[in-house]
């Protein structure tokens, strides 16, 4: 019986002494975990999270737009709205949004342009436009500068050149849009 009290005496001492050893593991743990930061995580993109320029190529990314008159308080003339969704570097599957108001009379007329693209978990890469050439009656080069978004993206820039190849339906009013383009990207 003696045996049998000194065998459940030390192991219940080595329990014990073990879960001693498991706590401070587990708080020494804990206490790395909180000496942590984000800075250098490109995930949780901390504010010096600033890469060097990269290279970002976009390839067939597919949508749709409508040319509409506008309401003559907010643009002018014509708007356009064009909706397009495709895998975008950096961003993942990703949807892109651009806006255009502008009156044709007007040549050369840049009129008020800006594009979103929405990434997989919902930051945004902002652009503003500074450059448009007609290369045919349905494709045109387009150039812009990322100029900021949301998360990751908040203080982004960066250049991209686009050529998009419209296709009119039979209203010339709408249609749908493939985008090729380059360019640089830091965030």
């Amino acid at each position: 019986m003696s045996v049998f009290a000194a065998i459940l005496f030390s192991c219940s001492n080595d329990l014990a002494l073990n879960d001693d050893i498991d706590m401070a593991s587990q708080k020494d743990i804990a206490s790395l975990r909180s000496n942590e930061t984000d800075v250098n995580n490109p995930i949780n993109g901390g504010e010096n999270h600033r890469q060097s320029p990269t290279n970002i190529r976009i390839k067939n990314l597919e949508g749709d737009f409508n040319l509409f008159p506008s309401d003559g308080v907010t643009c002018s003339a014509f708007v356009l709205n064009a909706f397009g969704e495709g895998t975008v570097p950096h961003l993942g599957l990703s949807t892109v949004f651009e806006e255009w108001c502008y009156n044709p009379s007007i040549p050369n007329d840049l009129g008020t342009r800006s594009v979103t693209f929405t990434a997989a978990n919902g930051d945004e890469l902002w652009g503003t436009h500074y450059f448009f050439e007609g290369i045919s009656p349905i494709s045109f080069e387009e150039r812009y500068n990322f100029d900021g978004g949301t998360g990751r993206f908040e203080n982004a820039t960066g250049d991209f050149t686009q050529i998009v190849d419209i296709n009119f339906d039979e209203t010339g009013l709408a249609g749908t849009f493939i985008l090729n383009g380059e360019g640089t990207l830091t965030y």
